[in-house]
């Protein structure tokens, strides 16, 4: 019995030995099989730019260098790294461009590398937007017990944000007009606006559009399009647009004589100011008035019958404002042509001649009448007929005092010199000579015939 028990705790003995072998052999295996058990780390960021140069990368931008930064913090060495980015909205790679990426055939813990690309930027808002790194290595793991080195691929993926802060902000400041009051009657005009871009990056590609109204059009074909290319942070632009304005008219009805006239009509109206660029759309109302004026038109003419050749006539104009507005120191010039002339005396000073041509009126209000006389000439050489000779109107328009002019076209009517109406200008003791010439040659001519009748 003695025997058989220790044969059994010999073999009781072996047994836990050769378990405790077992467990050792499985616990090296499970080691060489979980080493490592750290996973390779990495950290990105971008910015645009570089380093000495950053700039802000805004919405509708182009050709932007955008620098991706990357660093490898480690545990192990890797190899045959290949790193590149996925470009997701709101990022377009600019045209010729490549996807950023990067080879390395050894890359240590540590080592800090970087990748370039040229982007254009979507129409979006301002933020932070994510975009992805794909990072493909080779890692290279030791079995302990075989003391093999094997080769194994792994890939991960980083992200890194991208900043989108740059904004541009513009501003209409200001506009005016050259003349600074439009009128009515006015045929032209210059609007002139001021824009300020108040954002944190430069404008740029911006062109300016000027929608007109029906009352207003482009002076020339495309002087309402203007290529501004870049706007500057904080600094004021003019732009200018030369405008036509359209003859807007009124119609109104006169008793004497008879007859409706179209005079020139005050309006308000408006203007659109568009600016486009890259990032930018934006537009602005520019309103545009147009004030009353006074405009003149000739109601009624008077002179006595001109023949070819005279001289010394009296021209009488009725002129009447059916503006509905002031005009201040109305003067009214006689301008000459080569049919009909100012007739100034030999006996008169030719400077005091001179004002014979001009007739100071003064102030005229709306719808008031007045007379202005002028002497006048007709040339020898015409044939009879109705001629116009010009006269000159100026005053000074308020509220701006602008001076302004208006000429208007005065018909005279030539008659022939042995016309039956040039009698009506012989005076009395030429018509008593002219009787007594005439009774003469009847009584001549009764005695010849009375001798006649006797042979």
């Amino acid at each position: 019995m003695n025997k058989l028990g220790k044969k059994g705790s010999i073999i009781t003995i072996l047994l836990l030995i050769s378990l405790i072998l077992v467990s050792i052999s499985f616990i090296h295996v499970s080691k060489a099989e979980t080493t490592p058990v750290l996973k390779p780390s990495f950290i990105a960021y971008s910015y645009w730019g570089s380093n000495t140069s950053p700039i802000l990368a805004y919405p509708g931008a182009s050709f932007l260098p955008l620098t991706i930064t990357v660093t490898y913090l480690g545990p192990y060495t890797l190899y045959n790294v290949t790193i590149n980015s996925t470009i997701t909205y709101p990022l377009i790679l600019s045209k010729g461009s490549s996807i950023p990426s990067l080879y390395i055939p050894v890359l240590t813990p540590g080592t800090t590398l970087k990748l370039f690309g040229l982007f254009n930027v979507s129409n979006t808002s301002n933020g932070i937007y994510n975009e992805t790194l794909n990072i493909k290595y080779t890692i290279f793991k030791t079995i302990p017990e075989t003391n093999q080195t094997i080769p194994i691929s792994q890939f991960t993926t980083i992200k890194y944000s991208v900043p989108i802060l740059g904004y541009v902000d513009l501003k209409l400041v200001g506009f005016k007009t050259n003349p600074p009051v439009i009128y009515a009657g006015d045929t032209a005009a210059i609007l002139t606006v001021y824009l300020v871009n108040q954002g944190n990056v430069i404008a740029s590609n911006v062109s300016a559009y000027l929608y007109t109204p029906s009352q207003l059009s482009p002076l020339y074909l495309g002087s309402n399009k203007i290529n501004i290319g870049y706007l500057p942070i904080g600094t004021p632009v003019n732009i200018s647009f030369p405008l036509e304005i359209q003859n807007i008219t009124t119609p109104i009805s006169l008793i004497e004589p008879y007859k409706t006239v179209q005079i020139p009509a005050s309006f308000n109206t408006t203007a659109i100011l568009v600016i486009k660029g890259n990032g930018i759309n934006e537009s602005f109302n520019i309103p545009i008035e147009v004030k009353p004026s006074a405009y003149f038109i000739a109601t009624q003419v008077y002179h006595n019958s001109l023949t070819q050749g005279e001289s010394n006539t009296y021209l009488t104009i009725s002129l009447i404002n059916l503006g509905s507005a002031t005009s201040k120191f109305v003067t009214v010039t006689l301008l000459p042509n080569p049919v009909i002339t100012p007739y100034v005396s030999s006996s008169i000073n030719p400077l005091i001649g001179v004002e014979t041509i001009n007739y100071t009126v003064g102030d005229i209000p709306s719808n008031a009448i007045f007379n202005v006389t002028f002497v006048i000439s007709a040339s020898s050489g015409i044939t009879p007929g109705t001629y116009y000779i010009p006269i000159l109107v100026t005053w000074y328009q308020p509220p701006t005092m602008t001076p302004m002019h208006q000429v208007i076209e005065i018909p005279i009517t030539i008659s022939s010199s042995f016309s039956i109406g040039s009698f009506s200008k012989i005076s009395s003791i030429d018509i008593l000579y002219l009787v007594a010439i005439i009774v003469i040659i009847i009584l001549i001519v009764m005695v010849i015939i009375g001798r006649r009748r006797k042979h």
